[in-house]
Order: C-alpha cells, then sequence, then structure tokens
C-alpha cells in the first residue's frame, strides 16, 4: 500500500513538473508575439503620423494659395468695375484709366494704374504713379495729361512703372502665368476676362473673372463656354458680346 502510494505520488508530482514547464514555455512565446505587435504597431503609428504630416502640409498650401486667388480676383473684380476705361493690355500688363478726380471726363497720368506679372518674382502687381501719401503738390509736379491712343500704347505700363514717385503693390504671389482678353481692341474693350494661375505644391490652381467699367462682374468657376481662343469660361449673366480680342 505505502509503495502503490509512493508511485501516485511521483506520478502528481511529474505531471505537475510537466503542466508548470509547458506553462512557462507558453509564457515566453506569448512574450515574443507580444513584442512583435508591439513593434508592428509602433511602426504604424510612425506611418500614421508621417501620412497626417504630409496630408496637413499639403492641404495648408493648398488653402493658403486658394486664399491668395481669390483676394486678388476680389481686388480684379473692385478695379476694373470702378475703372473708367481699359487702356494697353496684354499677358502680362492690364492699363486702366481708374477714377475722374478732376471730373472733367479727362484721363491725367495720377488717375492711371496698371496691373502686371513680375516674371522674375511670380507676383501679381498693381502700380500707380504716385503714392497713395503723395501731396497735392508732389502729384502737380508730376501730373499731366494723358490720350486714350497713349493709354492703349504698349509703352503705357512701363511710363508708370518708371514714374519717380511710383508706387508697387504686391496681390498674390506664386503666380504662374496671367491670362488676359478683352472684347475689344485696347482703349474700346467694354469688358476684360482675367485669369490668374497660382501654384500650389507643383499643383496649378487657376482663378478668373470677367468684368469691365461700371459693370456688373461674374466670377468664372466652371467651364462651360468656349472663348475664341479655346479657353473655357462660364458666365452667371451675359450683358456684353462674347467677343474676345486675345492679344
Amino acid at each position: 500500500m505505502q509503495g502503490k502510494r509512493d508511485g501516485r505520488r511521483v506520478r502528481r508530482r511529474i505531471r505537475v513538473e510537466l503542466v508548470v514547464g509547458s506553462r512557462r514555455a507558453f509564457s515566453l512565446i506569448e512574450l515574443l508575439i507580444a513584442s512583435i505587435c508591439t513593434l508592428a504597431v509602433v511602426t504604424a503609428g510612425t506611418t500614421m503620423v508621417v501620412a497626417v504630416g504630409y496630408v496637413t502640409c499639403t492641404g495648408t498650401a493648398d488653402q493658403s494659395t486658394a486664399t491668395e486667388g481669390h483676394g486678388a480676383v476680389r481686388r480684379i473684380n473692385k478695379l476694373l468695375r470702378e475703372a473708367r476705361l481699359i487702356g494697353y493690355y496684354d499677358n502680362s500688363n492690364l492699363v486702366l484709366w481708374t477714377k475722374d478726380n478732376n471730373s472733367n471726363d479727362a484721363i491725367e497720368l495720377d488717375e492711371t494704374a496698371v496691373l502686371w506679372r513680375d516674371a522674375g518674382s511670380e507676383e501679381l502687381r498693381l502700380t500707380t504713379p504716385f503714392a497713395r501719401t503723395a501731396t497735392s503738390a508732389e502729384i502737380a509736379a508730376g501730373n499731366r495729361g494723358v490720350s486714350v491712343a497713349e493709354l492703349s500704347d504698349g509703352a503705357f505700363p512701363a511710363t508708370i512703372q518708371g514714374a519717380s514717385g511710383a508706387e508697387t503693390t504686391v496681390l498674390a504671389g506664386r503666380v504662374d502665368s496671367m491670362d488676359v482678353k478683352g472684347n475689344a481692341p485696347a482703349g474700346q474693350a467694354q469688358v476684360a476676362h482675367v485669369s490668374l494661375f497660382l501654384k500650389a505644391d507643383e499643383v496649378q490652381k487657376e482663378f478668373n473673372i470677367c468684368a469691365g467699367p461700371r459693370a456688373p462682374a461674374d466670377y468664372l468657376t466652371s467651364s462651360s463656354l468656349n472663348t475664341n481662343d479655346g479657353r473655357a469660361t462660364k458666365h452667371k449673366r451675359r450683358l456684353n458680346p462674347r467677343v474676345w480680342i486675345v492679344p
């Protein structure tokens, strides 16, 4: 009887040791699996942070370009609608008789401005021959009359930019190109269509405005109608003949 009891105890001890040993081996496997899972989670988390960071940066640049482009379009809209006459224009310059200060229906130098794109800095700029802070005496000293023919001449943008008291304001940056069309030759155009192409992260965004002196303006937000140079534009209200002069 004693021998049988001793045999049972030995067998029980062996089973307990086997179970405990198996449990210890399983714990090592669990630790190995857990470490692999932790590494995978950390790697995935790092990748996600990088991806989110890239998307955030791209979205910020895109939003900045949209804000800048729409801001420039609003300024051009205001300039065109308040202007008295559209002078010379090409794909780098748009000359305007901006206002009639003396109410005499005669163009004077201090009433002109040129909207232009600087190719070196890729900036859209607005230049007037006199600064906003210029005194009446300073304006009178350099002011003179301007004919419609001179306003419509290709040399007039340089005349405004080269004035001794000229002031330049930057309306937008990263402007890859500017496209200007009119419904008549320079000096006779009643409406102008201006397209700006701004770049964000190597992707171009197009902003359009169509307006005329003392006339309603329309944002051209999508394509539906072709002009005679093959570009597509959209008018919400057509108040002027759709005949574009391409410089």
